[in-house]
């Protein structure tokens, strides 16, 4: 489902259950030309580093690496500082969206998540691309 017909040219997806990359590689397909997935955040780092993709979006509650200090790794390397980043979670205390705005995530989604939303905020990073 495209809304403005912008297309992300890779896109990474990183969440520990497999329901939820099945479920978001199936209804990002035709807006990405290329999605990569990873299970924890330390596997979706060394994915930033080695596949460079254009967006990134992580869950929060991760074995290894939370979202959050993967947030933070991609946000303290310089070559990575401005990758575009969403948190999708159910982390949903105003005390967790704080957290992921100090972390200076572009956007944060709770689950269950709007998929309209979701794509508008994916096309809106692309189109600063």
């Amino acid at each position: 489902m495209k809304i403005s017909g912008k297309k992300v040219g890779k896109l990474l997806l990183v969440d520990d259950e497999k329901f939820i990359l099945a479920l978001l590689q199936d209804i990002l397909r035709d807006i990405a030309d290329v999605i990569i997935t990873a299970h924890n955040g330390r596997e979706g780092l060394k994915k930033v580093k080695t596949e460079k993709p254009d967006i990134v979006i992580s869950d929060v509650m991760m074995p290894e690496m939370n979202g959050y200090q993967f947030l933070q790794a991609v946000r303290e390397s310089p070559e990575t500082m401005n990758l575009p980043f969403i948190l999708l979670t159910v982390k949903d205390q105003p005390v967790d969206i704080k957290r992921g705005r100090a972390f200076k995530a572009d956007y944060y989604f709770t689950k269950p998540f709007d998929q309209i939303q979701l794509i508008k905020a994916i096309e809106e990073l692309a189109s600063t691309l």
